[in-house]
């Protein structure tokens, strides 16, 4: 993947393209052929009271744990790349737009497919009771359509590599604007005029990624810790927006989010409750990972002087309650010690407190060098 990304983004966009038809008609394919072949609408209409019982907090639990969030979360990358983009003003909002669209697409046809495909009797004694390891490629051997089992089972190396390529790219271009922003040491910065890509950022990306393999065991493992760390990065949009309108409130801006104000505390606590239900361990190694490219960040921004690194450090100590908090919060949820009122009271009042908190956190106003 790093290999493929050394050439930019031409070359990567090449591959990356071929990648993307497979990625799209695999998993159309296997909808309309499990809704063609093997389709029971008396599932829908079944008592599936064991299915919907779920709580809020198990849906979410999935949205985190399951990779539903990671693989919505795709979209971002689209901005990254928006340096070395043809009509960025046009590309960039058509691609965010049909990137989620087409992906929610693909999930509902999915999920229909599913529900309507599994044989009656296998849902007797609920939903919950399913045992799959491999849900669309057994369920495609179960209904006689092995040869594309193992087309899927093929598949399942192959889409991946379209992510892992993408993301390998926009970590690396992330990297070189956070040099450029003296937020990364400036030897990241260095762009090759053959491709106007940082080679060094590559090359660190991947080094990273390695120790990543290294440190855990599972995809699963790998997705939540990931998710969490997203989570957070995503935490920065309503809080941002919020403290925005506070101090800039009378300053022109070419758009304007209606309801703003309300919707960015709603953004905000969902985020949170998906945050806690990333689970105390995830949460935890995201937080470690956070804290040390911070202090990369302070020690590079601030060119080693302690006292603005203290200033730094106190201007996020809002951020750093927040994290304390939530990662108890996840814990309790785990243990479940409380009963759901007052657990979910607790949530509530400590996540509009962290809200209140953030949004007039005290900036200590440290005078930076200017950027190159």
């Amino acid at each position: 993947y790093s290999f493929l990304n050394y050439w930019g983004i031409r070359f990567l966009t090449r591959v990356n393209n071929a990648i993307t038809i497979i990625k799209f008609l695999v998993p159309l394919l296997t909808g309309v052929l499990l809704i063609t072949h093997s389709f029971h609408i008396e599932n829908f209409s079944s008592d599936t009271s064991s299915f919907f019982s779920s709580d809020l907090s198990n849906i979410c639990s999935a949205v985190v744990q399951a990779g539903i969030f990671y693989s919505f979360y795709g979209f971002s990358t689209v901005a990254t790349f928006s340096s070395e983009l043809n009509n960025p003003k046009r590309n960039i909002p058509l691609a965010l737009v049909s990137s989620i669209g087409l992906c929610l697409i693909i999930y509902l046809i999915l999920q229909i497919a599913f529900i309507g495909s599994i044989p009656p009797n296998f849902i007797k004694a609920g939903w919950d009771q399913l045992q799959f390891n491999s849900p669309f490629a057994e369920l495609l051997i179960l209904v006689n359509l092995n040869i594309f089992s193992l087309i899927l089972y093929a598949d399942a190396a192959i889409s991946p590599s379209g992510t892992a390529l993408i993301y390998s790219g926009s970590a690396a271009r992330i990297l070189t604007g956070m040099s450029l922003d003296r937020q990364m040491p400036s030897f990241l910065s260095t762009i090759n005029p053959a491709f106007n890509f940082s080679h060094r950022s590559l090359l660190l990306c991947t080094i990273i990624s390695l120790l990543i393999l290294m440190l855990f065991k599972t995809w699963q493992s790998i997705i939540i810790m990931i998710t969490a760390v997203q989570l957070i990065a995503c935490l920065a949009i309503p809080i941002a927006f919020t403290k925005l309108r506070l101090t800039q409130a009378q300053k022109t801006r070419s758009f304007t989010l209606w309801a703003g104000e309300w919707i960015s505390p709603v953004v905000y606590c969902f985020l949170t409750y998906l945050v806690i239900n990333a689970g105390s361990d995830a949460l935890l190694k995201s937080f470690v990972i956070n804290w040390t490219f911070f202090l990369i960040y302070a020690i590079t921004h601030y060119q080693g002087d302690v006292a603005k690194i203290i200033k730094a450090i106190l201007s996020t100590g809002s951020l750093i309650a927040y994290m304390l908090i939530t990662l108890a919060l996840a814990y309790l949820l785990e243990i479940q010690m409380m009963p759901p009122f007052y657990y979910w009271s607790l949530v509530l009042i400590c996540t509009l407190s962290l809200f209140f908190l953030m949004i007039h956190q005290k900036n200590y106003h440290i005078q930076t060098p200017p950027s190159t």
